[in-house]
């Protein structure tokens, strides 16, 4: 069973095609606004070869708005890793009442 607040690692093509979404950028945009092929974007976004290069990325990361760090390194901004804490908490009393009602209703019958 994982843990609850558990966030799984992502590769750099899915931080890449996720930025896309966000932005509402197609593939072939973005490979005409980098200068790119349409095959080499597809490629990154699919972990397939080489990684882009470094300006590739920022330039990336201009146009879709999303974080450079967190394109390269899917470090998530400090908020909502103090959101998370909360989330877990707020996950955990949630389970002890539950028991706690369990409890009651065992208790009951």
């Amino acid at each position: 069973m994982s843990d609850i607040g558990a966030v799984p690692e992502w590769t750099l093509g899915w931080r890449l095609n996720r930025a896309l979404g966000h932005a509402g950028v197609k593939v072939q945009e973005m490979a005409d606004e980098i200068g790119v092929s349409r095959t080499m974007i597809s490629r990154w976004i699919h972990d397939v070869g080489a990684p882009p290069r470094i300006g590739y990325v920022k330039l990336w990361s201009m146009r879709t708005g999303v974080s450079l760090r967190w394109l390269l390194e899917g470090d998530v901004p400090q908020f909502q890793k103090v959101a998370r804490v909360f989330d877990r908490a707020e996950g955990l009393r949630l389970k002890s009442a539950l028991d706690a009602v369990n409890g009651i209703a065992e208790a009951a019958s």
